[in-house]
C-alpha cells in the first residue's frame, strides 16, 4: 500500500464512552493511571486491593471489605527529539491527558457469594478514544513505545474470589480494547448527467472490541507481607477498512490495516511489606513479551524486539492520621535491538520517578473521602544509531551506484522525556463508615 503522507485515523470519545472500566500502563508511563498507583511508579501488584487492582492484579482484591469509588484527571506533556548526524534536532512536543472512575466493591450481603469481589472502571483520554498515525514510509522516526498509550480508551471489568478465609485471592478480568473498521464505497450516481455527475459515497463506521485477559493470584502469608502473581495479555488496537472505489476510469482497491501495540504481555511477580502501621514498601518485578511487537503495518520489525524484565518500587508513609506520602521508582531497559537496518525507533532505557499525597477531607466534613495527588516524571537515556548501509535497500535502481534514502543514515541520535500530574477523589461508598485505622481500604 503507497502513501504519499502520513494516514491519521481519529475516533471521537463520544462514541466510545459507555463501554465503562479500568486501566494503566502496563510498562512504566503513569498515563491513566490511578493517582495512588501513578505516585508509587506503578507498583503494588502484591496488594492489598486498591482502585486499580481490577487491572494490575485482580487476585489482590480478596483483601477488599467494603465498596469504594475513585473519580481521577491527570494531564502532562511528551517530548521527543530525532537529529541524524550533522543535521539540526527535530523536537515534537505533545499534551497527554484524560479522566478516570473506577469502583471495587465486595459482593453485598451474607449469602454464598460473599467471598466475591467485583471491580469495574474507565479511562477517557481528552481528545480521542482511539488514535492510529500511520507514517507514509518504514523509515521514519517514531516513538513507538508511548506514542499509543498516550492517547487510549480503556477499559476493565473483573473480579475475585476470597479463599481460606480471605487468605488466598484467585481474580480474571478483561480488558476491552477499541478497533476502527472503515469500509468505504465510491460509485458515480446512475442518475446524475453527462454535465453535472455525482459520485455516491458510502462509508461505514464499526467499532469491534478485542478483549485482553488478566489473571492473577495474591495471598498474604504473613499479617504484615502480601505477595502476588498475575499474567496481562498483550493489547492493540486497530484501524482497518476496505476502500472500493470504481467511477469512470477510476478503479481503486486500496484498503487500510493498521495495528497500533499498547501492551505486550505481561508475566509480574510482587511483594508487599508493612513492618509498622504507618509505613508500606512494595516492589514489583515482570517479564514483557516485547518479542511479540507489531509496527503499524501490522508487521513484525526487522530485526524483533526483545523480550525484557522490567522493575518497579514505592514506598507510603502515613505522616499523620488524614496525610500519607508516596514515592516511587522504576527501570525499564529497551527492547529495541540496534536499529542498523530500515526503521528508526527511538528508544532507549528510561527511568521513572513519582512522587505523591493522598489527604483525609474530615475537617471539610466530607467524612472518609481523600484528595490524591501525584505527579511523575519519565527520562530516555539518548539512544544512537548507526546504519549498516549493506543491509539498506538501494532506493533508486536506475541510478548507477547505490542510493541511500533513509531518513536515519548514516547515524542519528534520539531521546524524550515525559512529565505528568493528576489528581483524584477518592469516596467510600455504603453506611458502614469505615473504622479509623481500616488502613487498607482507606487506600
Amino acid at each position: 500500500m503507497t502513501r504519499t503522507g502520513a494516514i491519521r485515523v481519529r475516533l471521537v470519545v463520544a462514541a466510545t464512552v459507555a463501554w465503562g472500566s479500568a486501566a494503566r500502563a502496563q510498562t512504566g508511563v503513569p498515563f491513566g493511571d490511578e493517582p495512588r498507583s501513578a505516585a508509587l511508579a506503578g507498583s503494588g501488584l502484591a496488594g492489598p486491593a486498591g482502585l486499580d487492582s481490577v487491572d494490575r492484579n485482580p487476585g489482590a482484591l480478596h483483601t477488599l471489605e467494603r465498596p469504594v469509588a475513585a473519580l481521577w484527571a491527570h494531564g502532562g506533556s511528551l517530548r521527543w527529539w530525532f537529529a541524524r548526524r550533522g543535521e539540526p534536532r527535530d523536537t515534537q512536543t505533545r499534551f497527554v491527558g484524560g479522566f478516570g472512575v473506577a469502583l471495587v466493591a465486595p459482593w453485598p450481603g451474607d449469602g454464598p457469594l460473599r467471598t466475591v469481589r467485583l471491580g469495574v472502571g474507565l479511562h477517557v483520554p481528552f481528545e480521542h478514544a482511539l488514535s492510529v498515525d500511520a507514517p507514509p514510509r518504514d523509515d521514519v522516526p517514531s516513538l513507538a513505545l508511548y506514542e499509543n498509550r498516550a492517547e487510549r480508551m480503556a477499559v476493565t471489568v473483573g473480579g475475585a474470589l476470597a479463599l481460606l478465609d480471605g487468605a488466598i485471592g484467585l481474580g480474571a478480568a478483561i480488558r476491552f480494547v477499541p478497533s476502527l473498521r472503515t469500509p468505504t464505497r465510491v460509485r458515480y450516481d446512475p442518475g446524475s448527467s453527462e454535465r453535472r455527475p455525482r459520485v455516491l459515497i458510502d462509508l461505514e463506521r464499526e467499532l469491534p472490541v478485542g478483549l485482553a485477559p488478566v489473571v492473577g493470584v495474591a495471598a498474604q502469608p504473613l499479617r504484615a507481607l502480601h505477595v502476588g502473581l498475575v499474567y496481562r495479555g498483550r493489547a492493540v488496537m486497530r484501524a482497518e477498512g476496505s476502500n472500493d472505489t470504481r467511477a469512470g476510469g477510476i478503479r481503486l482497491d486500496d484498503p487500510i490495516d493498521f495495528a497500533a501495540f499498547v501492551e505486550p504481555d505481561v508475566l509480574a511477580f510482587g511483594v508487599s511489606w508493612q513492618p509498622v502501621a504507618a509505613l508500606r514498601v512494595q516492589a514489583d518485578a515482570g517479564w514483557a513479551r516485547w518479542s511479540r511487537f507489531v509496527t503499524i503495518h501490522d508487521r513484525r520489525p526487522d530485526p524483533p524486539w526483545r523480550d525484557m524484565i522490567e522493575a518497579r518500587a514505592g514506598v507510603e508513609i502515613d505522616i499523620v492520621r488524614s496525610i500519607t506520602l508516596r514515592a516511587g521508582l522504576a527501570y525499564e531497559p529497551t527492547p529495541v535491538p540496534p536499529q542498523r537496518r530500515v526503521s528508526n525507533f527511538v528508544d532507549a532505557d528510561r527511568l521513572l520517578v513519582t512522587a505523591g499525597a493522598g489527604i483525609g477531607l474530615e475537617a471539610l466534613g466530607l467524612g472518609r473521602a481523600r484528595l490524591e495527588l501525584y505527579g511523575a516524571w519519565l527520562a530516555m537515556a539518548t539512544a544512537r544509531a548507526h546504519k549498516d548501509l549493506d543491509a539498506l535497500p538501494d532506493d533508486d535502481a536506475q541510478t548507477p551506484g547505490r542510493q541511500i534514502r533513509n531518513l536515519g543514515a548514516p547515524a542519528w541520535s534520539g531521546s524524550a522525556t515525559a512529565w505528568q500530574a493528576g489528581l483524584g477523589l477518592t469516596l467510600p461508598l455504603g453506611r458502614d463508615p469505615w473504622p479509623a485505622d481500616d488502613d487498607e481500604a482507606s487506600r
